[in-house]
């Protein structure tokens, strides 16, 4: 049986580790990437990102790896005792990190978002962390989510499944049962939007750490890409 307090205790530790980093001061090339006007596609520069967060499965917890910097976590990912999890190539791997909101889909909407405005570090942070969903999986659970492997309809206004990015995972043959570890829900996802994943993370700016300076920046870019989803939500339901 899981324990959810050693899951949490461990997220929160891994966030630490990414704010003292001097990730607003002195951001590393991922992040930069995602700012740099020449450039016109970003998978590396998200994937690359998410790394910096523990959203990956290779690597030891001391490198931000093995998922801990995960806030969703599977059942059957917790059963696995924390020393025993392996996230390297090779028959012995038994966690893999699921990126709920496929990186080609933030590829895609991150390309849209650059057309109509101008991105500091301040805005690619925020953006990232509004959008970027990820949920470590037991590595048995990888099985293909019928017909949405790399696509997702959380950002289609006319889809049952706008601002709802754990509503992939009903399109699998046996769906996941995910946990929120850091503040304990299991996930609903019929409910859970990217307003309740970003009041997540605003919960880590002040759990882990963050500088009040730093957390504020994220914070106002953030708010302002929250509302827009919420008020086109509201609008979509009440249609």
């Amino acid at each position: 049986m899981f324990r959810i307090e050693a899951e949490r205790g461990q997220l929160i530790d891994t966030w630490k580790a990414t704010f003292a980093d001097k990730w607003i001061s002195d951001p590393k090339a991922p992040v930069r990437g995602l700012v740099d006007p020449a450039k016109t596609s970003f998978h590396m520069s998200l994937r690359h990102g998410h790394n910096l967060f523990g959203w990956k499965a290779g690597d030891t917890v001391r490198q931000r790896g093995l998922c801990s910097g995960a806030i969703y976590r599977t059942e059957r990912f917790m059963d696995i005792e924390q020393d025993a999890r392996c996230g390297s190539k090779g028959p012995e791997k038994n966690v893999h990190i699921e990126h709920t909101v496929p990186i080609a889909e933030l590829n895609r909407q991150w390309v849209a978002y650059l057309r109509s405005h101008r991105a500091t570090i301040a805005h690619a942070y925020a953006w990232m962390l509004c959008h970027s969903v990820s949920t470590a999986f037991h590595i048995d659970e990888m099985v293909g989510i019928n017909g949405y492997g790399g696509k997702t309809e959380a950002f289609d206004p006319m889809s049952s499944w706008f601002n709802r990015p754990f509503m992939r995972y009903t399109m699998k043959d046996v769906v996941p049962v995910i946990w929120n570890v850091l503040s304990r829900p299991r996930i609903d996802p019929q409910t859970w939007t990217f307003a309740d994943h970003f009041e997540q993370i605003d919960r880590l700016f002040d759990l882990a750490g963050c500088a009040p300076g730093e957390a504020r920046l994220v914070r106002r870019e953030a708010a302002r890409m929250i509302i827009d989803f919420e008020m086109a939500d509201v609008v979509m339901r009440a249609a």
